[in-house]
């Protein structure tokens, strides 16, 4: 069995056909859509290109929780590594791991886990053709490397992160993309390359420019930062056209992997495997999903609410209410109802701090 993960740096759910966006023409993304499983609801980790890539790795949440959980270093976020590595299980059972990158500021060496990718290319960012580049060594790399076994391939993709980012031509800058996917899923198919391998498409988290107040310090946490796509492919495994209105997070990733794998899932991590939505098994996974930024605050997501709550500033600058937005009505979250519903905004912290630890 293979395994080609696509990470598509800064595109949101929102910018997408098949999650409701009709003014950007996203076909090969609907394609895969219509060929595969869509989780309608799936979010980031944090909106930090460091800890969404741990929460991938490790399965577990980057974000300090408590301050028991993050010791000294709660203001810097800085989360231990685990003591085993997800990565080096796979490896440790014959399956090779590669990694493609062409995103800005970082390196594999930035990233702790990384170290046990049997394979790394690191291609220098220069958009708005770096991630054309990295499809086709992409591309390359596997019709040289078809047929040798087991493997995993990670793409991570500048996408609409770098210079140009989201804007005025949000529509271009995604339908670029878009296309260039297109290419890469075409130039595998006329060759016949992995033909049956599991393939799923995701973000790191969304870009978006102008909707919030720049000095927000969790303007991040909000729906479109977050809410991310995840579409998953995988002949005779997945039926065609399927979706699951289900929570899933970035955590989730490695365990789906092991799962698919048929690797053993370590009882540490905080992720679950999407295989059995993906089977029908069952039809949800969690109650709520969390996600944070280190400093900053925190939220929680449910099927009907979500509760973005700042940290306490120690100087006493800006406010620390939460602020609840209902779901799915207020897809921009621009109606606070915290004052609305009191009852409601206090059960949610409780759950956030229960989950805290």
């Amino acid at each position: 069995m293979n395994a080609i993960i696509i990470s598509l740096g800064g595109l949101n759910a929102e910018s997408v056909g098949c999650y409701g966006n009709g003014g950007i023409q996203t076909p090969h993304l609907d394609r895969l859509a219509a060929e595969g499983f869509v989780l309608d609801q799936a979010f980031a980790d944090s909106p930090d290109p460091m800890a969404a890539r741990r929460a991938w790795w490790t399965a577990r949440h980057q974000f300090p929780l408590s301050r028991a959980e993050a010791g000294a270093d709660l203001a810097a976020g800085e989360v231990p590594c685990q003591e085993q590595s997800l990565l080096g299980l796979l490896r440790s059972n014959g399956i090779r791991t590669n990694l493609i990158r062409d995103m800005p500021g970082i390196r594999s060496s930035d990233v702790p886990e990384e170290g046990d990718f049997e394979r790394i290319i690191e291609l220098e960012p220069h958009p708005p053709d770096s991630t054309g580049r990295a499809f086709e060594t992409a591309r390359q790399w596997l019709e040289h490397e078809a047929g040798n076994g087991p493997s995993l391939v990670f793409l991570d993709c500048c996408g609409v992160h770098g210079p140009a980012g989201l804007g005025a031509g949000e529509a271009q800058t995604v339908e670029a993309l878009d296309t260039q996917l297109g290419s890469f899923l075409d130039g595998l198919q006329a060759r016949g390359v992995w033909e049956g391998s599991l393939m799923l498409v995701t973000s790191d988290f969304g870009e978006s420019v102008g909707l919030r107040d720049a000095s927000d310090a969790v303007s991040g946490l909000h729906e479109e930062r977050v809410h991310v796509p995840l579409i998953l492919r995988w002949p005779g495994q997945t039926d065609p056209a399927s979706r699951s209105p289900a929570l899933v997070q970035a955590v989730d990733l490695m365990p789906t992997l092991l799962d698919a794998f048929g690797v053993a899932v370590p009882p540490s991590v905080q992720g679950l495997s999407l295989l059995p939505l993906v089977r029908f098994e069952q039809r949800k996974l969690r109650e709520h999903a969390c996600m944070g930024i280190a400093g900053r605050g925190w939220a929680i997501r449910t099927a009907q609410w979500h509760l973005i709550f700042p940290q306490p500033d120690p100087h006493g600058d800006g406010s620390s209410e939460p602020r609840l937005y209902v779901k799915p009505d207020d897809r921009w979250e621009r109606n606070d109802v915290a004052k609305q519903f009191p009852d409601v905004a206090e059960q949610l912290l409780k759950t956030l701090h229960s989950y805290a630890g």
